[in-house]
């Protein structure tokens, strides 16, 4: 969790950011920062996640190369790349014709693009892109909150925007017809990145934390906030689909607690279903991992190679 002390504030610059509300770039800004910060508590464990994961990402680029035709551009395309310490970039530059990076947040993808070959730079495009669509609107939402409000009445019309038309994910891909998308990690923080945008304000303007399950938090609020993740969720499933060609793939990763299950690990029978829509269909077995990422929490990873469904190209 980013840190709530407010004293080390930086202005965030706009051009770096896919967002204009000042808010928002602030609160990407500062997860961002801590997340790369975080990883050198449990190097260890971070550094065999970060193996493991470039390695199933360059399998699902080795695939696409494998299956693309033989005079078509390759091109690929990586999500929510944040520091790119898990995502294989010089590999996947030096293979494809060209890369296009795209994130809330570029500072730190341009920090890792000094240490590709120079060579390369000119075949790696970076965009600053909001990837739910919603965060400028929501982020006005949040601003235009009365100030008079008590917490609970700000918490219950923050919630409101979790339903309000703006949360729709219009966001379409740069293009149609990549030969691989990378999509890893990113889908479980849609979601939960705009629970950190509500969490912050209030502890800024209440002095409140508020959690997914404390006291401050309505079963109103969790509702809507289930409502908004899924419908992130399919969006982003429809926005992989849509990005690839006929012969793309696609590299899926995503996080769950594995002590929520009965195992202490992942290792057979626990995939994340809702990642697979009928767009999509699995290439091969999925991979899973542990991975503790801090003190409190252990995920388990899961990495999935996806393709087009016949009916779906």
């Amino acid at each position: 969790m980013f840190s709530y002390n407010t004293s080390h504030l930086t202005r965030f610059p706009e051009e770096y950011f896919g967002v204009s509300n000042a808010g928002i770039r602030e609160t990407f800004g500062l997860l961002s920062d801590d997340i790369a910060a975080g990883h050198q508590d449990f190097a260890n464990f971070h550094n065999r996640h970060l193996t493991k994961s470039k390695k199933v990402i360059w399998a699902a680029a080795q695939l696409a190369l494998e299956r693309a035709p033989a005079d078509s551009p390759k091109r690929a395309l990586i999500l929510g790349a944040g520091s790119c310490e898990d995502i294989p970039l010089q590999k996947i530059a030096e293979n494809f014709d060209e890369t296009m990076v795209l994130d809330i947040d570029t500072r730190h993808v341009w920090q890792a693009i000094r240490f590709v070959p120079p060579r390369l730079w000119p075949k790696i495009t970076i965009v600053a892109k909001d990837l739910t669509g919603m965060l400028d609107a929501f982020g006005d939402r949040l601003d235009a909150i009365p100030s008079g409000y008590t917490l609970e009445q700000f918490v219950n019309a923050a919630a409101q925007g979790f339903t309000a038309p703006e949360a729709a994910n219009s966001v379409v891909p740069p293009d149609n017809d990549f030969t691989l998308t990378v999509s890893h990690l990113l889908h479980d923080q849609l979601s939960s990145s705009i629970h950190q945008v509500v969490r912050r304000k209030a502890y800024l303007q209440y002095g409140t934390d508020i959690g997914y399950t404390s006291s401050e938090v309505s079963e109103g609020y969790n509702d809507a906030y289930d409502v908004l993740a899924d419908n992130l969720s399919s969006a982003h499933r429809d926005y992989l689909a849509a990005s690839i060609g006929r012969t793309g793939v696609v590299h899926f990763g995503g996080t769950y607690d594995y002590r929520k299950f009965a195992r202490p690990s992942p290792d057979a029978e626990e995939p994340l279903e809702e990642c697979v829509l009928s767009a999509l269909s699995q290439l091969g077995d999925a991979t899973y991992w542990n991975w503790r990422q801090n003190s409190d929490q252990i995920y388990s990873v899961a990495a999935y190679t996806l393709q087009l469904t016949p009916e779906s190209e």
